[in-house]
């Protein structure tokens, strides 16, 4: 069957406007107006190989933090004590690159602070997906989607266009491929029919680079979850963790604005 208007990328870049949108102004109606970047064959299959093979090490019980009622959907945090970045840091420097090229042709700021707020490893068998249209990122900017493996069947990758759901399974179907999105714009996932789908979700935003074992939703200050795990695994009193777990950028921005104000 010939694909539809729908299930056509190519016919949906015809209503993307084309105007830069800048990450403070940006909602999930302005987003919708941005294109998804596709990136065929980004990563190569021995660094599909390695992130597979990074993310099957990462098994302590803190990294699961979430499934599905029926365990048709997993996420692992593979950003916990930042070990993505630091056991992978070439993948690491060029998933940021294509995420850090889309925020800027989109009119955000090269200059401001793009960080890593969490890296994802999503495993959906049959039944599985993300369903609800209207899905977004919130609270970071630029979304890199990777495909990890292509034996699966259903899983489309969607996002609206125009209120149409546009599918890009034609350039996000095989190990390696990439989407790279602004985080506010909607995206979904169909239904997974067989085999299990596995891709690797990384979000950057405007705060500090986080290892906490959650997609953190601070992004200023320390992370509540950091602290309370630091201070359950005996890491020091109240006060030496949550100091641990400070931003220390944002500690000397601070500490500037109270000597200009003296």
């Amino acid at each position: 069957m010939a694909p539809t208007a729908v299930d056509s990328v190519a016919s949906a870049k015809t209503a993307v406007s084309t105007q830069p949108l800048h990450r403070r102004n940006a909602t999930p109606t302005t987003a919708s107006k941005t294109a998804v970047a596709a990136h065929r064959g980004l990563l190569s299959a021995a660094e599909v190989a390695e992130i597979r093979a990074f993310a099957a090490t990462q098994t302590r019980p803190e990294q699961i933090q979430s499934r599905s009622h029926d365990d048709t959907r997993i996420v692992t945090y593979l950003s916990y004590e930042r070990a993505f970045r630091r056991r992978l840091p070439e993948t690491y420097a060029k998933l940021r690159g294509v995420a850090l090229a889309k925020h800027v042709a989109e009119g955000g700021d090269a200059s401001q602070r793009f960080e890593l707020r969490v890296a994802e490893h999503h495993v959906v068998t049959p039944g599985g997906g993300l369903f609800d249209p209207q899905h977004v990122d919130a609270g970071s900017l630029v979304t890199v989607d990777v495909m990890l493996d292509a034996a699966f069947e259903g899983g489309a990758f969607r996002t609206l266009e125009d209120g149409a759901a546009v599918s890009h399974a034609d350039v996000f179907r095989d190990p390696g491929d990439a989407v790279v999105f602004l985080s506010l714009k909607r995206h979904h996932v169909d239904r997974v029919t067989a085999g299990a789908r596995r891709v690797l979700v990384l979000e950057f935003w405007d705060g500090p680079e986080r290892g906490c074992p959650h997609r953190c939703e601070r992004p200023r200050g320390a992370c509540d979850v950091a602290v309370h795990d630091a201070v359950l695994a005996g890491a020091g009193d109240f006060g030496a963790a949550f100091f641990g777990a400070l931003d220390p950028a944002l500690v000397r921005d601070a500490m500037a604005a109270l000597e200009r104000d003296d």
